[in-house]
């Protein structure tokens, strides 16, 4: 017995936090637009090939593809693409001389990408593992129902566990050599009475409220607000 329509409804969930938490469409759109600068032109991918090869990257998926406009759970190739080649993707980059490309790089280079890259490539793996699941021919209706209770019991996990924001920012590997000049203001946190809660959204954007001395600890607390627990969230909804 085939469970399709659990799993169309998986895809749109996932179609669903794409469109509510803009900073995740931003790292998709960055994704379309690698795949268009490097795959585009034949001489652009021959360009790219050799920089896999310099960096002995080459044995391995590397073709960035087109995302996909139905299947959302099937991004998570992508997102395991470029995570395995973003060396030779930024070898690439550096070695353009075209505006768009430079431009390009500063986006890969960022906090925002390199943390989205990280952090989602983890979660499509898991919405990914469920799909297949569902759409398994020996899937019947309760062992749909058990694979999605066990991606919701993975992502309440990745939320609520303390150090697993600390796990992935790290694992990102962002530059924190950034300005001390910021002025100081109290730092926004959930609070401790809504840790067993969804958090469907804040009110103002977190750069609002969200301020330290420090701007790598800023950049820090506006990814875990702006974009850590509001994906998270939206897929438990």
């Amino acid at each position: 017995m085939f469970i399709h329509c659990w799993a169309h409804v998986l895809n749109l969930v996932v179609q669903d936090v794409v469109k509510v938490v803009p900073v995740c469409s931003t790292v998709f759109d960055v994704l379309q637009k690698l795949y268009v600068l490097i795959e585009g032109s034949p001489k652009r991918h021959s360009e790219y090939l050799s920089c896999l090869s310099d960096l002995r990257l080459e044995n391995g998926p590397s073709v960035l593809q087109s995302l996909s406009a139905t299947r959302w759970s099937a991004r998570c190739v992508n997102l395991r693409i470029v995570y395995r080649c973003l060396p030779a993707i930024k070898r690439f980059l550096e070695d353009q001389e075209t505006r768009d490309a430079r431009g390009m790089l500063a986006v890969v280079n960022g906090a925002q990408f390199s943390f989205g890259l990280q952090f989602l490539r983890e979660l499509f793996i898991s919405v990914n593992a469920t799909s297949e699941a569902l759409q398994a021919s020996e899937t019947d209706l309760a062992a749909a129902a058990t694979a999605i209770a066990s991606l919701r019991s993975n992502v309440a996990a990745m939320r609520n566990t303390a150090n697993e924001f600390e796990r992935l920012y790290n694992a990102a590997d962002i530059d924190t050599r950034v300005s001390q000049s910021q002025p100081s203001k109290r730092i926004r946190t959930v609070p401790s009475n809504l840790t067993n809660f969804v958090t469907d959204r804040f009110l103002t954007n977190s750069a609002d409220a969200v301020s330290t001395a420090n701007v790598a600890e800023r950049t820090k607390q506006q990814l875990k607000l702006d974009f850590f627990i509001p994906v998270l969230d939206a897929v438990l909804l």
